[in-house]
């Protein structure tokens, strides 16, 4: 996901005056932690320098996201193994975009873009109920 995004980026936009000058947390890399579970996957993108991101680039940023991650969850989905899907793009300090949906969706049914966007769309990827039960365990001779 992080190296599918970051080359997208870098096709799709060209830097603003500031690139290059300004300290990144990650070297100007997109770090992502993917959470799978059950019902689908979520992503958490560290976008280097994302609130330098205008409104409208910043939207369209989200959405090379949100496509990325279904090109990555596609054969999950196609197994029938979840197809909820979310993606948070987070900035040194907030999270400023947001994509939730079933991910068959080609646009996210919950989109956000904002300097500091409400992350409860992707809570439920790290509080659903974990199974209870252990695995029967036998014995072979």
């Amino acid at each position: 996901m992080s190296l599918r995004l970051q080359a997208l980026q870098k096709v799709a936009f060209t830097g603003g005056k500031d690139e290059g000058r300004r300290p990144s947390l990650s070297g100007g890399n997109f770090i992502t932690y993917c959470q799978l579970t059950e019902v689908g996957a979520c992503f958490l993108v560290h976008v280097p320098q994302l609130k330098s991101y205008k409104r409208e680039v910043r939207g369209a940023l989200i959405d090379l996201a949100w496509q990325s991650a279904r090109g990555v969850t596609e054969e999950r989905r196609a197994a029938g193994r979840g197809d909820a899907l979310a993606v948070g793009l987070r900035g040194a300090v907030l999270y400023g975009g947001l994509a939730a949906g079933p991910g068959r969706d080609e646009r996210p049914a919950t989109l956000a873009n904002a300097a500091s966007v409400d992350t409860a769309p992707l809570h439920a990827f790290f509080t659903e109920p974990r199974a209870t039960t252990t695995p029967a365990i036998t014995e072979t001779r």
